[in-house]
């Protein structure tokens, strides 16, 4: 032992068959793990080993590992936290532009409820293509309609059209979403 606390997180989601060892904060890991709802997994123990309690990944210090022994299924998009996070983008934008002016009906209000309504809808399509790469093809392209929609946000508040208190809580709520993204996407590697 290299005298650090290990920390057991439980995770779901689409993960690779094998061990993988990649560096992360406990921060990172958290986030990985948030991306996920882990309530509603499923644990396949691999074949020939010995079933376990379902603790996919063990933080030692700034790493986590993946057992290999343990896949875990996740039997719906509808299930993962980072896609009802995504719904919710979708709601706070449709709210926000509601107030924004006629003129922009068909302009930048269309294209940032465009943009939010793409980051739900290719998590869901990704999760259900067959391939791994597909599926993190997708995932990049909502983490670029994420900075698209962030930049239609700084936009807005430099026509006025949001407060600056707005603006702050929509990149932060981004800002979460696209980090939830990123550890996702590493998971699937």
């Amino acid at each position: 032992s290299n005298g650090m606390a290990s920390q057991e997180w439980n995770f779901s989601g689409p993960l690779p068959v094998g061990e993988r060892t990649e560096s992360a904060t406990e921060a990172g890991v958290a986030e990985l793990a948030d991306a996920h709802d882990s309530k509603s997994c499923e644990v396949t123990p691999r074949v020939g080993s010995t079933p376990t309690s379902g603790t996919n990944i063990v933080v030692r210090g700034s790493s986590f590992v993946i057992r290999k022994e343990n896949i875990v299924k996740v039997k719906s998009y509808k299930e993962l936290n980072i896609w009802k996070k995504g719904l919710d983008i979708v709601d706070k934008i449709y709210k926000i532009t509601e107030s924004f002016p006629g003129l922009e009906r068909y302009g930048l209000a269309s294209q940032m409820q465009r943009c939010a309504v793409s980051i739900p809808s290719n998590i869901a399509e990704g999760f259900v293509r067959h391939y791994t790469k597909e599926y993190e093809q997708f995932l990049y392209v909502a983490l670029g309609s994420c900075a698209e929609l962030e930049t239609h946000l700084v936009i807005s508040k430099r026509m006025e059209y949001i407060t600056e208190e707005q603006l702050e809580d929509l990149q932060e709520v981004i800002d979460h979403e696209s980090r939830m993204l990123m550890s996702l996407i590493k998971s699937l590697r």
